[in-house]
């Protein structure tokens, strides 16, 4: 089964997307609620099925019904929920385009403001939970973008991130509304993924997965980078995130060709997660989800295998999924 995304809310609703091509699993997402213990569900999104489910972006505050939460899909569009996952209805985003990744803004109940990158025609915003939207292609040269992520302090700096295809990282810049390429000392130009410190405005660090190249690291606000990658062994890695903690104990995670990595020093090195010979040590991992608190449980959507769970220690058990037939690609807590 492809797991291709995996995203986790702050109330403990793990989420699933999956990869279709399967007659039992035909491009769903899956719903775990952490707290309950009520195992797997899988609601219905709108439309005809099929597809993958690529990405997750979860409102870090609930409204009155649950945590609103968006999921993108590579033919079927976009889709939002705010009853935590429970059910689902199409936002009218104005492309047929693959939607590659979705960032929330860290005060959406409040400024309703988004990003959505798509893999064709480019960057879209909303300041309207996606009633309307604008579409922000100044300065990119390819319209082929994978991720995107806003500053968590975008209500005063303005600063959004993006990882192109070809053209690395991209920092808009509310003065002048454009993209910028922001590559001194990027190790490659394909970027797969990218992660911006919740404390940003102090720390100016941000994190970018690259095809090829590693984990690139800036700690200026993407104005240079390095990409020291001590410790890992594929350099084509695929996602990138922090602790939620990751202001006090520095620890990062990163999803390859060849398992999952943990690093407890802001980026500067990297430690497999698990045995590095047991099935998720030598597997496509495509999502992680992390969640807070201790002990620390790491969730991964990998490449044929289903997702997994880690807590702190030992090798990686089987998470039990009710099917297991299909794909699943992206994941978070």
């Amino acid at each position: 089964m492809w797991a291709w995304a995996v995203d986790l809310t702050p109330s403990g609703v793990l989420l699933a997307g999956t990869w279709g091509g399967s007659p039992f699993w035909p491009g769903v997402l899956g719903r775990n609620n952490l707290q309950t213990g009520t195992g797997w569900e899988f609601p219905p999104l709108p439309g005809p099925p099929g597809g993958e489910v690529t990405t997750f972006a979860v409102a870090k505050k609930p409204g009155p019904t649950g945590h609103t939460m968006f999921a993108g899909s590579w033919d079927r569009g976009l889709f939002r929920s705010d009853d935590s996952g429970g059910s689902w209805i199409n936002v009218n985003l104005p492309t047929s385009q693959p939607v590659r990744s979705v960032s929330l803004s860290a005060n959406y109940e409040t400024d309703r403001t988004f990003y959505v990158v798509t893999w064709g025609t480019g960057i879209y915003r909303s300041f309207d939970g996606g009633a309307t939207w604008g579409q922000l292609n100044a300065g990119l040269a390819d319209h082929r973008i994978g991720s995107v992520a806003m500053s968590p302090s975008y209500a005063s700096d303005g600063l959004v991130y993006a990882g192109s295809d070809s053209e690395g990282v991209l920092r808009w810049h509310p003065t002048d509304n454009r993209w910028h390429t922001v590559n001194s000392g990027m190790p490659n130009t394909r970027v797969m993924s990218i992660a911006v410190s919740p404390d940003f405005a102090n720390d100016r660090r941000v994190l970018a997965a690259t095809w090829g190249g590693g984990v690139a690291v800036s700690d200026n606000r993407g104005d240079s980078w390095g990409a020291p990658n001590g410790g890992l062994n594929s350099l084509y890695t695929r996602f990138v995130t922090l602790s939620p903690s990751f202001p006090a104990d520095g620890q990062a995670y990163v999803g390859t060709t060849a398992g999952a990595y943990r690093s407890n020093d802001r980026g500067s090195s990297w430690g497999t997660l698990g045995d590095p010979h047991d099935d998720v040590g030598t597997v496509d991992v495509a999502g992680l989800a992390v969640t807070p608190g201790s002990p620390r449980t790491v969730f991964a959507s990998t490449g044929g295998r289903g997702v997994w769970q880690y807590t702190e220690v030992g090798a990686w058990p089987r998470w039990p999924w009710s099917r297991s037939t299909a794909s699943c690609k992206a994941l978070r807590p």
